[in-house]
This record gives C-alpha cells, sequence and structure tokens, in this order.
C-alpha cells in the first residue's frame, strides 16, 4: 500500500516490532554478530549477508523532528491608490513556505472569503485590478507548505476612491491604442494634444522619405509608408529618439504643390525620463507649431494642405499604417489627449493645459482622458464619440498627470529693438532676450504710423532674438514692437521701432542646399534640340549632388536641369543640365542622346577645369549647336566636345531655374549680355527668370514662356549677383608653324613649332604635349560556325555540302577577310554515337579538314579552329555525366589538335573541354570550350578559372553550346550563367558564343566596370536545316567596334532582320592611346612663335601632339596635329653595289617569319630585333654569307620574351646599316 505523508510522519522516529497492517517485510538489522538479516515485526522474509568488507555498527538515532507548516506572515496592509486597485502588501516570517493563498470578501471582515489569487513562496505584496469604485474590500493571506497552511493574517480592509484622474502606461515597448481610420480625425487643420511621462527608450518608426527616421510614437495618424494620397500620413507627434526632443509631422496633401512631400519640425528641449511634459502640435494651414509645457518650441511655414485622404490609423504610443500594423512604441504614460480641427493658440493651449476638459468644446474632435482606470478600451469623453482599444502587452492604469504647469510670473521685457529692410520685400527684426522663463516672443507690425493699429505676424519661440518679416511692399515704411510671453501672462512691448523698405531691385533667390528649388512645369518650347542655358550663381555649401544616368555625371549639383537619371526613354531623358560636379567643384554638364541618335538615352557629360569656389558670384554657361558642346564660367570657355547626336528633346521632364535659349550663342554673345539684365522679348529667348520678385514662392518667365516656377523648400530672398564681371580676354588658339599636319618625313628630332597671340598682349606660357600613336592592328573577322547537324545528318533538307561550302568560303576570303580562327559552336552532329555509324562524323570530318589544308591556307596548321561538345554530340542526347563522346574524341580529340602551334590544352582525358591560343589585329586571344552541361562541374569551371588568370594577358572568349535564349536582352542558359558567375571577375573576359536554341540572342553584362557580351546564332529551324547561314564577327580594332553580320556561302546571301537581330554593332575597346605627356615649355611673346625640338623618337613611326597656350590665368589649347617620322636608312659609306635588304615576310607574322637580303661578295652580316626605342631585344643572325641573296628564317619561339607590337630588323653590313619594319602578333 501507499503510505500517506501523516503515516510516515507518524512512525519515524521509532522502531516498529509489532505486527502492523500492510506492513510485509522489517528488517531492524539487530542482529550485531550474524550473517544472516532477520525479518521481524511478524514478517518471515531473512537475508544472508554475502561479499566482504562489512561490519556492524552504532543504529540510526530516530531523532528527526516533524515538519511544521510554514510561519503565518505579519504585517498585512490594503490601499486603494486608484479607484479601480487595492494594493496588498505583508512581511514573510517563514522560511519554509511554498506559496501564500489570498482571499477576498466584500461584506466585511467577517466574511465570508473568496480565494482570488495564490502567490510564489517569498512574495510580499499583490495588485487586485478591476475593482468598483467606492467600494470596502477586505483581505487575509497565509502562507502554504507540503504540511499544512499558517494562520490567516488579517483581515485587512480598504474603500476604494471615487473615480478620478488616472492615466494610461505602457510599460514595456508593446501596448498601444488603436481608433482605426476614423473619418472625423481626417483634418486639414489641426492642434494635436497630451500630457506624457516617458519611462523607458521605446522603439521608433519613420515618417516617410525626407520626414523623421527615429521618431517615437505619442499621438498619432499614420506613419511612412508609400507616397500615395491614401498611404500619405495626416499628422504626427512624438520624440525623436536621436536627441530626445519634441517631434511632429504631416505629408503633404494631393491638391499641394509637392504631394507626398513630408514637413518635419523638431523642439529643442531635451526629454527627461520619470518627469511629466505637456506636448501641442497645431497647423493652420500656413505655419506648423510645435509647443512643450505651453511654450513655442519650434514653427515652420508651409502653406500647403496636409493629407487627408489617407486611410491609415489614428493611434496612441504607436503609429499605424493603412492595415492596421503598428511600428514604434512610446515606453512611459499618456493622458489628457485631445484632437481639436483648429489650430490653437499658444493662449488657448496655456488656459486648458492644467485641467481635464469634460464638456463639448467648440473645435474639439477627440478627447481621451485616460480616466477608465480599467478595462481595455479607451472612451471619447467631452462630447467626442471615438473609442479606441488597448493593444498589446504590459500596459496599467495608475495616478494622472499631475496639471501643474505654473509660471512664477510674466517673463521680463525684451531690449534693443532694431529693424532693418536688406531687401525692397523683407525687414529684419532684431532684440535681446532679458527673460529666463518666456514660452516664446510676439511680434507685431504696423503700416500707419508708431501708434497703430498692430497686428500680430509671427510667434517666436523662447530664446528667439531675430526674426524677419517678408512679402514687404518696396519703399515702404514699417513699425515694428516686441513683447515676450508664457502662461503667467505677456511682458511689456518693446518699441515701436520703424523701417522704411529698399527700392524695387536686383534680388536673388537663395536656396539651402538641402531640400530648396524652383521647380518649372514641362512646357513644350523647352524642349530643345539646340540651345544655351545661362545663370548667374555664388556657391555657398556643399549641396546635394544627382546622378544624371548610366555613363553621366554621379555627383552633378544642378543650378539648371531638365531632367535628371530616371530611365532610358525618350519621355524622361536628360534634356539638358547644368551643374557643379561635387567632387572637385567644377561645372559640369550632361544631356542624354534622343531617340533619333545612333545610341538613344546615351548620356554626353562635360567638365570644366577651374574649381568654382565658395561664397563668390560666378557665371556659368552651356551651349549646344546640334555637333559642339562647350561649357563657359564667367564668359570663359572651360570645355568643347564634338558629339553631333540629337539631345533627348521628348523629354517631358520639369525644369529648373535659369535662362534658356534655342539655340547656341557665341562666346562674344555671351560676354554681350553676361553684365546686363535681359528685359522684354529678345529673338530666340525662351525662358529667362530675373529672381528680382524679392517676394513670394514663385518666380516668373520674363521671355516668350509665360509660366511662373515655384520655390520649394526652405528658399528666401537676397540681393543679386554684381553684374560687375571684368574680362580677360582668353589667348587666341596656336597657329601651327611645323611641320606640316600629318608629315610623313619629319627626323627623329622633330622641331614643333606654333605661334601664339594673346589680345591683351604680353608673355605667353607655352606648353608642348605629345605622344606615339599606337600601332593599330589591321581589321579580322572570327567565324561561328552554328549546329551544323542537319547539314551532316542530311536531315530537314540539310547537306554536308552547305557544311563544305561554309568552310570553302572560309578559306576562300582567310586573308580578305583576315580570318585568324573558326569556332564551331557545338551539336556537330545530329546523333552522338548513332548505333556504331560514324558517317555523320565522317562528314564533318571532310568539311572541317578543309580548314586545315596548308597549301590552300597557306598556314602551316591551317585556319585555327575548335569544335564546342554539344548534346547532340554527347550520346544518350545531353547527358554530359552519364553520357560517351567517344566518335567526338576520335575525330575531333587531342590526337587531331595537339600538334597544331594554337592549340592550348584540355581538361581531364578527352577533349571535351579545350581552349586555343590565338593572335590578331595585334592582340593575343584564348579561347576555352565547354562541353555542353546545364550543371557544370566546379572543377571544370576552376580549370578556366586557372586558365584566364595564367592567360591574363590575352583577351578571353567562352565557347559553349548553349549560352542564351532568344531576345535582346536574352536569358542566360543556366549553364552559361554559372560560367558567367565564375569568371566575371576576370577583366580580360569580353565575349561568350554559342548555338543550341534557334534563332538570335544577346545581351551585355557589365562587372567592375568591363562589359561581356553574350550572342546566340543557331539557324538549324530555319528552312534546309540553316541554309548554311553562319556568323561573322568583324573586329575592327581603330574603330574599338565588333561588327556582327550573318552570311550564307550557300546562298551568298547575308540576313538582315528588321530588329537588327541578325546585324549589329557591339562597343569593344581594343586601342587604347597612352596619355599624353609633358615635352616642354617656352615664354613666348604675344604675337611671336615658339618651336621646341621633340628628340629620341623612333623612325618611321606616327606621333601627335598639340600646344597649349596661357596668359596665367586662362589657357586656351591647339587642335592635334600628327606626322610620321622618317625610316631609318643607311648610315656611313655608300654601300656596295647589289647590297640590298628585302621587306620582312610575312608582316604582320604570328610566330614565324624570314629575312631576305643580297649581298655583292661574301662577307660578315649582323641581323638584330629591335623595338621603337632602339632597343636590341633579339640576335636573328652574326656571321659571315656568301655573295647573292641569302634568307635567314626566325622562329619567335626562340625569343618567348617578346610581346607583340612594332619592331624592326636592322642588318649591319660593309659599313652601312638597313632597317625593315615588323609587327609581331600572337
Amino acid at each position: 500500500m501507499a503510505r500517506t505523508e501523516t503515516e510516515i510522519l507518524s512512525t519515524l522516529d521509532a522502531a516498529v516490532t509489532g505486527p502492523m497492517s500492510g506492513l510485509v517485510a522489517r528488517w531492524g538489522l539487530d542482529e550485531d554478530a550474524e550473517t544472516t538479516v532477520h525479518s521481524t515485526a511478524g514478517t518471515p522474509m531473512d537475508g544472508a549477508i554475502v561479499g566482504t568488507n562489512w561490519s556492524w555498527g552504532g543504529g540510526a538515532p530516530f531523532d528527526i523532528a516533524t515538519p511544521q507548516p510554514p510561519a503565518p506572515p505579519t504585517a498585512p496592509s490594503a490601499s486603494a491608490p486608484l479607484w479601480s486597485r487595492v494594493e496588498l502588501s505583508w512581511t514573510d516570517a517563514a522560511d519554509d513556505e511554498s506559496s501564500y493563498e489570498i482571499e477576498r470578501s466584500t461584506t466585511g471582515s467577517d466574511g465570508p472569503f473568496t480565494p482570488v489569487a495564490v502567490r510564489p513562496a517569498n512574495t510580499t505584496s499583490w495588485a487586485d485590478t478591476d475593482r468598483t469604485t467606492t467600494t470596502p474590500y477586505c483581505y487575509r493571506v497565509r502562507a502554504v507548505n507540503s504540511v499544512g497552511a499558517s494562520s490567516w493574517a488579517g483581515p485587512v480592509c480598504v474603500t476604494t476612491p471615487a473615480v478620478g484622474n488616472t492615466a494610461l502606461a505602457f510599460v514595456t515597448s508593446s501596448a498601444y491604442v488603436s481608433f482605426g481610420d476614423a473619418a472625423a480625425l481626417k483634418l486639414p487643420q489641426f492642434t494635436l494634444e497630451t500630457w506624457f511621462r516617458r519611462d523607458g527608450a521605446g522603439t521608433t518608426t519613420s515618417t516617410g522619405a525626407g520626414g523623421i527616421d527615429n521618431a517615437i510614437p505619442l499621438v498619432t495618424k499614420g506613419r511612412g509608408e508609400a507616397d500615395t494620397p491614401t498611404q500619405d500620413m495626416n499628422w504626427f507627434l512624438g520624440i525623436r529618439a536621436s536627441d530626445a526632443v519634441l517631434c511632429a509631422d504631416f505629408e503633404e496633401g494631393a491638391g499641394g504643390a509637392s504631394p507626398s512631400l513630408n514637413h518635419p519640425l523638431a523642439g529643442v528641449t531635451p526629454i527627461a525620463n520619470g518627469v511629466w511634459y505637456h506636448a501641442a502640435a497645431t497647423y493652420d494651414g500656413l505655419r506648423f507649431r510645435l509647443y512643450l509645457d505651453g511654450s513655442l518650441e519650434s514653427e515652420r511655414v508651409v502653406g500647403q494642405p496636409p493629407a487627408t485622404a489617407g486611410t491609415q490609423w489614428a493611434a496612441l504610443a504607436s503609429a499605424l499604417n493603412t492595415l492596421g500594423v503598428p511600428e514604434g512604441r512610446f515606453q512611459g504614460a499618456l493622458d489628457e489627449v485631445r484632437i481639436w480641427g483648429v489650430a490653437r493658440t499658444e493662449s488657448e493651449i496655456i488656459s486648458t493645459i492644467n485641467s481635464a476638459i469634460t464638456a463639448p468644446t467648440p473645435g474639439l474632435v477627440a478627447r481621451w482622458g485616460m480616466d477608465e482606470g480599467s478595462g481595455s478600451q479607451v472612451h471619447g469623453s467631452a462630447g467626442t464619440p471615438i473609442d479606441g482599444a488597448v493593444l498589446g502587452a504590459s500596459w496599467s492604469w495608475l495616478a494622472g498627470a499631475p496639471f501643474d504647469l505654473t509660471p512664477s510670473a510674466p517673463p521680463a521685457d525684451p531690449t534693443n529693438v532694431a529693424a532693418s529692410s536688406p531687401l525692397w520685400s523683407r525687414v529684419d527684426v532684431t532684440w535681446s532676450d532679458a527673460s529666463t522663463n518666456e514660452s516664446g516672443f510676439e511680434v507685431e507690425r504696423a503700416a500707419a504710423g508708431p501708434g497703430g493699429p498692430f497686428s500680430l505676424v509671427t510667434v517666436r519661440p523662447a530664446n528667439a532674438y531675430a526674426y524677419s518679416d517678408q512679402g514687404l511692399a518696396a519703399s515702404t515704411t514699417y513699425w515694428y514692437r516686441v513683447r515676450a510671453i508664457n502662461a503667467a501672462g505677456p511682458s511689456q512691448y518693446a518699441g515701436p521701432v520703424s523701417v522704411t523698405t529698399a527700392a524695387l531691385g536686383n534680388t536673388a533667390l537663395l536656396l539651402d542646399g538641402a531640400t530648396s528649388y524652383v521647380r518649372v512645369a514641362d512646357a513644350p518650347a523647352l524642349h530643345l534640340s539646340a540651345f544655351t542655358i545661362e545663370t548667374w550663381f555664388r556657391r555657398d555649401g556643399a549641396g546635394l549632388g544627382t546622378d544624371t544616368g548610366v555613363g553621366g555625371i554621379p555627383d552633378a549639383i544642378p543650378l539648371v536641369a531638365k531632367g535628371r537619371a530616371e530611365a532610358d526613354a525618350p519621355a524622361v531623358d536628360v534634356n539638358y543640365l547644368l551643374g557643379i560636379r561635387a567632387s572637385d567643384g567644377v561645372l559640369c554638364s550632361d544631356f542624354e542622346e534622343g531617340a533619333s541618335g545612333l545610341s538613344p538615352s546615351a548620356n554626353h557629360p562635360l567638365f570644366g577645369g577651374t574649381d568654382v569656389g565658395v561664397g563668390a558670384w560666378r557665371h556659368g554657361a552651356l551651349t549646344y549647336d546640334g555637333a559642339v558642346c562647350s561649357l563657359y564660367l564667367d564668359g570663359v570657355l572651360q570645355a568643347q566636345k564634338t558629339i553631333g547626336q540629337q539631345p533627348a528633346a521628348a523629354s517631358t521632364v520639369a525644369l529648373g531655374l535659369g535662362s534658356a535659349w534655342d539655340h547656341a550663342r557665341t562666346q562674344a554673345e555671351i560676354l554681350s549680355t553676361i553684365n546686363g539684365r535681359l528685359t522684354g522679348q529678345i529673338q530666340g529667348l525662351v525662358a529667362r527668370w530675373g529672381l528680382d520678385e524679392g517676394i513670394g514662392n514663385s518666380v516668373a518667365s520674363t521671355a516668350a514662356i509665360p509660366g511662373s516656377g515655384a520655390i520649394l523648400g526652405a528658399g528666401s530672398w537676397v540681393n543679386g549677383a554684381p553684374l560687375d564681371l571684368v574680362f580677360n580676354q582668353p589667348p587666341q588658339v596656336p597657329d601651327l608653324m611645323a611641320p606640316a599636319n600629318h608629315s610623313t618625313s619629319c627626323p627623329t628630332n622633330c622641331p614643333l613649332g606654333v605661334s601664339v597671340t594673346d589680345p591683351n598682349g604680353g608673355d605667353l606660357w607655352v606648353i608642348w604635349y605629345g605622344r606615339a600613336v599606337p600601332a593599330v592592328g589591321s581589321d579580322f573577322t572570327l567565324i561561328g560556325l552554328p549546329d551544323t547537324q542537319y547539314y551532316t545528318g542530311e536531315l530537314n533538307g540539310g547537306l554536308n555540302a552547305m557544311f563544305r561550302a561554309q568552310t570553302d568560303w572560309i578559306v576562300a576570303h582567310r586573308v580578305s577577310h583576315n580570318i585568324p580562327y573558326v569556332i564551331h559552336l557545338g551539336d556537330c552532329v545530329e546523333n552522338g554515337q548513332n548505333g556504331g555509324n560514324p558517317i555523320e562524323w565522317m562528314r564533318a570530318d571532310t568539311s572541317l579538314s578543309i580548314l586545315e589544308d596548308p597549301n590552300t591556307t597557306q598556314r602551316l596548321d591551317g585556319i585555327p579552329y575548335g569544335v564546342c561538345v554539344g548534346n547532340h554530340d554527347q550520346s544518350p542526347n545531353g547527358d554530359p555525366d552519364g553520357s560517351t563522346t567517344t566518335f567526338y574524341n576520335q575525330y575531333f580529340g587531342v590526337a587531331r589538335f595537339q600538334n597544331r602551334g594554337y592549340y592550348g590544352g584540355h581538361f581531364g582525358v578527352n577533349n571535351d573541354n579545350w581552349y586555343d591560343l590565338f593572335s590578331a589585329g595585334g592582340m593575343d586571344f584564348i579561347v576555352v570550350s565547354f562541353e555542353f552541361d546545364p550543371t557544370p562541374d566546379a572543377d571544370v569551371l576552376a580549370w578556366a578559372d586557372q586558365l584566364l588568370t595564367t592567360y591574363s594577358d590575352r583577351r578571353a572568349i567562352i565557347a559553349t553550346h548553349y549560352v542564351t535564349d532568344t531576345g535582346n536582352p536574352a536569358p542566360f542558359s543556366p549553364q552559361a550563367q554559372a560560367i558567367y558567375d565564375a569568371l566575371k571577375s576576370h577583366p580580360n573576359l569580353f565575349l561568350m558564343v554559342g548555338g543550341h536554341i534557334w534563332g538570335e540572342g544577346r545581351r551585355q553584362d557589365t562587372w567592375n566596370g568591363h562589359t561581356v557580351h553574350a550572342l546566340l546564332a543557331d539557324y538549324q529551324g530555319g528552312a534546309n536545316g540553316g541554309n548554311g547561314y553562319m556568323r561573322l564577327m568583324e573586329f575592327s580594332p581603330a574603330n574599338n567596334v565588333i561588327r556582327v553580320r550573318t552570311y550564307s556561302p550557300w546562298l551568298d546571301l547575308f540576313e538582315a532582320d528588321a530588329d537588327s537581330s541578325s546585324q549589329f554593332t557591339l562597343s569593344y575597346p581594343m586601342s587604347t592611346p597612352q596619355p599624353f605627356q609633358a615635352l616642354g615649355t617656352a615664354t613666348v611673346a604675344s604675337g611671336a612663335a615658339g618651336a621646341l625640338a621633340w628628340s629620341g623618337l623612333a623612325p618611321n613611326t606616327q606621333y601627335e601632339w598639340y600646344a597649349t597656350v596661357s596668359d596665367g590665368t586662362i589657357t586656351t589649347t591647339s587642335p592635334t596635329w600628327s606626322f610620321t617620322t622618317s625610316s631609318i636608312v643607311g648610315v656611313g659609306p655608300t654601300p656596295a653595289t647589289g647590297l640590298s635588304l628585302a621587306s620582312v615576310a610575312p608582316n604582320p607574322a604570328m610566330t614565324d617569319f624570314q629575312v631576305a637580303f643580297t649581298l655583292p661578295r661574301e662577307t660578315a652580316v649582323r641581323l638584330t630585333l629591335i623595338d621603337v626605342q632602339g632597343r636590341e631585344v633579339a640576335t636573328l643572325a652574326d656571321g659571315r654569307f656568301p655573295s647573292g641573296r641569302s634568307v635567314v628564317p626566325w622562329n619567335r619561339g626562340h625569343a618567348a620574351t617578346i610581346q607583340s607590337g612594332v619592331y624592326f630588323v636592322r642588318m649591319q653590313t660593309l659599313g652601312a646599316s638597313f632597317v625593315r619594319r615588323l609587327v609581331l602578333m600572337r
């Protein structure tokens, strides 16, 4: 049986000697000296002691005290701090309790009592919530453990107070109050009020772009969500977390000048934790004001409607979006929250700041007194019907705000009031703050005289000492007076003081560099294909840059602009922009190319060379005549560029600030009006904003475009530009004296001569610059042979004769088209293993062998080529992991290519993945081919990655059967995507080619500034299995382009689709000249000529040069001229008759070349290879040769370190020296 705790305790300290009910065995262990343990108390089960190391000893003491119930708690007490709450406390007098039991009576101390709570051990208090007002409650408490319960402590009794002032505490950052999307709270004007006590950090939300990004909500209707009318925020009052000051915000309504624009406002006084404050925010449709404890903290002029169409929810202690999702939490207490449909004045706010509003009041649309003291509802009161639900966790009711804000006395009078008029439309009023307890200052104005009447024009916050009164009339006298205010009352007025505004004149608009700008609506007359854009400007600070688009200016600070980076489309391209480049402070300009240009939406940036500086007035101008774009600073040409493309005149974006002409003005025309003010209608002037308004929030055009511009953000009126530029005429462009441009007979120490003139006279400083013109390789053509499977399989109308026609054409045009390499793009056959029948591979072998014939190609290795493995070349089809490519490797495996000079190698044991090396156009290339594999192996990708690293000096082409789908831009195949991702970090990778998908496609991807083009060409789905169409990729190093065309030798026909998918041009940099180097300088008098001898030049080499001339302030640059040096001819005695050196052949040469010469008799000959700097880099021959003709062959392998480039073969014999030019290529 299971004994109870009581039964166990009853026999705990005594030996059981007699039989007991339920006892089945008892071993008293009293034997002392035996080896048997006897069962006693009437039980028969004996036991034997076994094992060793045991002994008999003294028995148990039988002295365990019997457990007792815990001691009762002491000193119980009860209090009711809130009408709905009783707090019970006691002293813990026990150390063995397991819990406390609490009981309550509502009928007095005699009960009956009802259990209401069980609290854990060591607890000394408990709060009984949701009680009834003015009700007596009695409580008793006792301690409990496993033995039993203590006696009761108590009862203690308390009566809850009458309903009174309570507040709602948001204990942690999880609770809030929601009111839903209440229509009555959508307010165009408002006052938001609340008493609040901050107790912890809380969490933040954002009020939207341009708003407050770390706002802790107090009273809100919305938050940052999206810039649409239904998702815009109506009003927000909170605390800015970064500096603990009050903050407020609203977003502009759809009827405003800038819909969805935020208008944030912040206070100046940090909020301390644990202190009750009163906050208020008001908006009257013009001024947005923020108050703390009845004192004005800050204000701003907005004058735009709030977003009243929003459907975001109203809330306390959080901010909710249109779905009621909360973000940001206030941690603390709120009391006496009021929403008004009017902007209350400071005195009105102060008049009710220390009292609860309990009756309906005009303008009051919502009032939550927080006097519920219990439950999870916040009820509208004072005649307002909007109720709210308390949501989340960890909130409670507590004693309310103290309502005890009382200034001790009115503030002291301000002193030293003064007024001045720096601008005809503005008066600046200043004073000295003589008080320490003001909440603000009232500024009043009169126009009739010092006796008034005076009208209030502004209320400035505490500690303010100045105000700018704008929008006044010119040449008018005004009187001003100022007084300090607080809740106790106002001070005496200081003043009045009088001031007469200045006469109407030259003004300018001061912009803050952060939020302010002028917006002019789009107008057709501002869509300009040729233009002049002008403005006077003074840079006072950093400002903010914008982006003009891909290939444009990433940090342009706009001065006058029609557009910025948006999207590459005719309606949103940049028409023109004049600005300052933030990175170096120089003038900059840009426009995007129109739809009729060669490259629609391409940017054409231009940059000046002079930092515009800070604090000085400058004049900027941009002109474009349809061909040349020019940039001027203070009337002096800064930069010029020939573009010759149509600007994006179809753009419908808005125009910024300045003046615009419909043609390119000359420098003389710009200078003729630079110091004047344009008035009236002038031919060609389509827009002119003189900025002489000096008042208001708009600017008017005085030219052909009558439209006005809206001033947005924080702008102000100041005195205008001085219009006082003194011109330093730039030097004239240097005139060429020698050598003649494009001269071909300059010596290797060529004299460079220019004549220079300056309209201002005096000495000029001339600097010569020059560089060698890089030897640009010849154009060449790569051939892409796509999917020949229907030719070799002779299917769908295809014939192997079409394949042969392709390779025959390649051989026949190897010289005229300079064909250095051919890529077969895979699917050489239709059936890879074909059941063991190699007929299709035999046909492919017949066709491709044509490229290998050294006799017809006149090349030892034939025309270099490679064959990709396509899915049809595998068996089973498209299974790279489980397939075989036996026939492919039998016919086009390693054995076929390994002894050819261009073959680089392969991956693994076969030729499924291979690479080739070739050179063309003065450039070296590597082609890496991947077997068709939708899930490429990591080790194959790593192999290719290492190849592109090893051959980083070679331009890389990737060939694989499936590169892209059709279209432009076409999606990558999974394999090509993996290849691109693995290799894109290699700047030498530039081209990926493939077939597989019937049709044409292309894409381009840019990584870290270098672009990779991917091209698809496959014609198998067309007539007769493709009709022999193939890809011609014509590389033109001189023009840095690849011209792609599609041609069929079988039909002798070029394909030219309307969508340009078969014929297009790609940009690819192949020839990059070295930068110009300064050669020397000289001081030359105006009207005189200067010359510099450029020595150390290489023979038979083209050079280009230019000169700059400076008067110390302005620099003018000449055009770029060129010349070619003479060839080196024999030196020393006249060579013997019959002595000659033939041209090197072949030239250009890739690996082998030969040098032939003729001698009149047997003699010693030294043949060497020299570079363009005259250094000997290799010896070709050095010994005696017989009379007559001799040929010296040379293989580049003899000197593997010699790079591609221009060299000279020099022969020295019989006292003479001969030179022949040679181009080495890889």
